[in-house]
């Protein structure tokens, strides 16, 4: 597996495995398969409700925590709900870290939500925190008022939609650009013939 060195120094696996729209019930059996294919970054979200059968999957697998890279996204507003929030998922996904928490969209609360993220990594809970589905303005203005600058930026990247204006925005700031639906959600990029 080859990986990135986050601006933090944590490496993260370059591919990992998406838990979007995965059924509950089939949560831990797809992730139990994933992991048998060799993933060991996955991602999941709070909004997803699927953290637990991530959890399972990677307890039931024999291989130690440490091996695993696990991202989940916070949906919460404000600092108070995303410390419990944070909490919350721990509890759900049965391990005392998160490998990245990222806030799951802007909101007007960004700020304190961050601030909640920045003290989970003081407190031992996640190694590195950062954003997805951020424009350039909405990171800049985060890392001016932050103290600590994303690890990351996850959003839409594919071949219809390759994000030429934000991509330089993040190297500017030291950001690493993570895909999300990089095969297109099923917009024909499977079934375009590669001259």
């Amino acid at each position: 597996m080859d990986f990135v060195t986050l601006n933090n120094g944590i490496k993260m696996p370059i591919i990992g495995y998406g838990t979007f729209q995965t059924p509950l019930k089939a949560t831990a059996d797809a992730v139990s398969q994933a992991i048998a294919a060799g993933y060991r970054s996955f991602d999941t979200a709070q909004v997803y409700g699927n953290e637990a059968g991530v959890g399972s999957a990677i307890q039931a697998s024999g291989i130690d925590r440490s091996e695993f890279f696990i991202t989940s996204k916070t949906q919460t507003r404000g600092y108070t709900e995303t410390s419990q929030g944070l909490d919350a998922s721990l509890q759900r996904l049965g391990t005392d870290y998160f490998d990245m928490l990222i806030i799951h969209w802007p909101t007007k609360e960004s700020l304190e939500t961050y601030r909640a993220l920045e003290d989970g990594v003081k407190a031992g809970k996640i190694r590195a925190i950062g954003v997805s589905n951020f424009n350039g303005q909405q990171l800049k203005d985060l890392v001016k008022a932050s103290d600590t600058v994303p690890a990351v930026d996850q959003i839409e990247t594919h071949l219809f939609w390759q994000q030429q204006k934000m991509s330089p925005i993040l190297q500017e700031l030291g950001i690493v650009h993570e895909a999300w639906a990089p095969l297109a959600e099923s917009q024909g990029v499977n079934n375009d013939e590669i001259a």
